[in-house]
């Protein structure tokens, strides 16, 4: 069975074949070589903000191993007021229904507010194109190329997008985890009614969460879609932080504690690491991995006068509420736990691996996340 996301990959087959007139003289016997495609349209699980510069765009990536074309909608001229408008696929004829209307595809986001123009994509086209390599047969194919790439890609759609949506968490810090979805507005007691002068009432006490969404942009969309397709995740302590942020958005203040120092304990060590020439200068002793944790590497690089880029006093209220968390159970107050982000969020920047959507050697091959093939 596939999950809810693979199946928003909806009718991949719709037009599956375009018969160009150099695919027409092959069946008549003439022999040229024509790849077969197979063209469609993604439902996003959660809608992405990008920048107006990304409507319009068409990059490569690999989805289940196939190689594949990703179209974003097409931005409308004359800055019409419509969001967006679907892309061209070859072979969809131009206003069919199936395809959406404008507003299936994308909503504005901000638009007059935002100086780039944010627009919130709800689904991309997708043109499945057949790979150099040859594909193992599938028991529901038919013997038909075009659904073996369908299938193929379906198996790895949940996988590619989850690649993806992770890039832009981390790059853009938007909330896209349609796991376990937050909302910008809830309602404490939600489902609860009562009546009052003859009128039933509920939802009362609505609470919204005020957010800046900060849209991905062109060059980091199309970066993304290629480490995407080829499996590369975003380094350790980039993934953890994202984790750290979601859990103080939903007040899990227990958790989000320990991911924070989880985060700095990371960098730390890879200062330490980096640093073990100053170490060795000012007489210290090498510590093991086992010997090392917050306050040893925090204690080791100051003796070592190695600058961080936050104060000890901004390092040591961090420890605090991390020990506090692990080892007692208790929670920090969100105003300090705020603080702590912030310290995190500074010593990431200062001192963490760069994301490395330019050169992967920063980046970190998941098993999860692995796709196979190539270009």
């Amino acid at each position: 069975m596939l999950d809810g996301a693979s199946r928003s990959l909806v009718s991949l087959m719709l037009n599956a074949e375009e018969k160009s007139p150099e695919l027409i003289a092959s069946e008549r016997g003439v022999h040229v070589t024509e790849k077969i495609r197979s063209v469609g349209f993604y439902e996003l699980p959660v809608p992405i903000a990008v920048s107006h510069d990304v409507l319009g765009s068409v990059f490569p990536t690999l989805i289940g191993g196939i190689p594949s074309g990703v179209h974003a909608p097409l931005p409308w001229p004359h800055n019409l007021d419509y969001p967006a408008q679907p892309p061209r696929l070859p072979g969809v004829p131009i206003g069919d229904a199936a395809f959406g209307t404008p507003w299936d595809w994308a909503m504005t986001f901000a638009g007059e507010y935002t100086e780039d123009r944010a627009t919130c994509i709800r689904r991309l086209g997708i043109v499945l194109n057949e790979p150099e390599w040859p594909l193992p047969e599938l028991p529901r194919d038919f013997g038909m190329l075009e659904t073996r790439l369908s299938l193929a890609a379906l198996e790895g759609l949940d996988t590619w997008f989850d690649c993806v949506r992770t890039w832009i968490e981390v790059v853009t810090n938007q909330d896209l985890d349609h796991h376990y979805p937050r909302y910008d507005v809830t309602y404490p007691g939600d489902g609860f009614q009562r009546f009052s002068n003859g009128v039933w009432l509920a939802k009362e006490l609505p609470e919204v969460r005020l957010r800046a969404i900060q849209p991905i942009d062109v060059r980091s969309w199309q970066r993304i879609l290629d480490v995407a397709g080829r499996g590369y995740e975003p380094p350790l302590e980039h993934l953890i932080a994202r984790d750290a942020r979601a859990a103080f958005q939903c007040d899990d203040l227990r958790r989000a504690a320990i991911d924070i120092g989880t985060v700095v304990e990371i960098v730390l060590n890879g200062v330490y690491r980096e640093s073990l020439p100053a170490v060795e200068k000012a007489g210290l002793e090498i510590m093991s991995l086992e010997a090392r944790n917050l306050r040893s590497l925090k204690d080791a690089l100051a003796r070592a006068n190695v600058v961080l880029s936050v104060s000890t006093d901004d390092l040591d209220a961090l420890i605090v509420a991390r020990n506090i968390a692990a080892h007692e159970g208790q929670e920090t107050h969100s105003d300090t736990l705020q603080l702590c982000l912030e310290t995190m969020t500074k010593l990431l920047h200062s001192h963490g691996r760069p994301l490395g959507l330019v050169s992967l050697s920063a980046g970190r091959e998941h098993s999860s996340c692995r796709l196979s093939g190539g270009y």
